[in-house]
C-alpha cells in the first residue's frame, strides 16, 4: 500500500541517536505536510468513523503517512549501513 512512497533519500545524523531524532523531528513537523498533532487528531476521527484501513484514508493523511514511513525506512537503512549490516 505504501510502496509508491518508498524512495532513497538522505537522512541527517552521524549516530543512531542523531538519526532517530531526525526522524522524530520530521514526523513531528509533518515533513512539509501535516504535523503530528493534526495527524493524531485525524487518526482519532478516522477510528471513530471506523476507517482504519489506509484505503479509506483521505489523500493528505495517506500522503503524510507515506512520507513518514519513507523517512523511517531511510533512517533505519542508514543505521544498518553504519553497523555494517
Amino acid at each position: 500500500m505504501f510502496k509508491s512512497f518508498v524512495q532513497k533519500k538522505s537522512v541527517n545524523g552521524s549516530t543512531a541517536g542523531d538519526i532517530a531524532l531526525t526522524i522524530a523531528k520530521f514526523t513531528e513537523r509533518g515533513g512539509g505536510g501535516i504535523n503530528v498533532g493534526e495527524m493524531y487528531t485525524k487518526w482519532l476521527q478516522l477510528r471513530r468513523q471506523r476507517k482504519s484501513s489506509p484505503s479509506e484514508w483521505p489523500e493528505g493523511f495517506m500522503n503524510q503517512s507515506g512520507r513518514n514511513i519513507n523517512e523511517s525506512i531511510n533512517g533505519i537503512a542508514k543505521v544498518l549501513k553504519m553497523l555494517g549490516r
